[in-house]
């Protein structure tokens, strides 16, 4: 494990005391909050992925037999 050495102002650490875990446990928990919900965080396209659908698909884009389409196989020819 490493070691880490922090200023904590003296108003939160009076307030820290007043806790029922010990101050070591508190940081660890906090920094692993702070993980979880950066890591989980996704760009907007991320979000975006799969949330749209092509109702109504050209026949010529269509990849196989369920009508699944890959626009960005022909995006060259759409582009020029």
């Amino acid at each position: 494990m490493n070691k880490l050495t922090i200023n904590i102002p003296e108003d939160m650490m009076q307030k820290l005391a007043e806790q029922d875990q010990p101050l070591q446990s508190l940081l660890l928990q906090a920094i692993n909050e702070y993980l979880e919900k950066r890591s989980s965080v996704k760009t907007k396209t991320w979000e975006l992925c799969g949330a749209f659908e092509v109702t109504n698909p050209h026949p010529s884009e269509s990849t196989d037999e369920t009508g699944s389409t890959n626009y960005a196989e022909n995006l060259d020819r759409d582009l020029y």
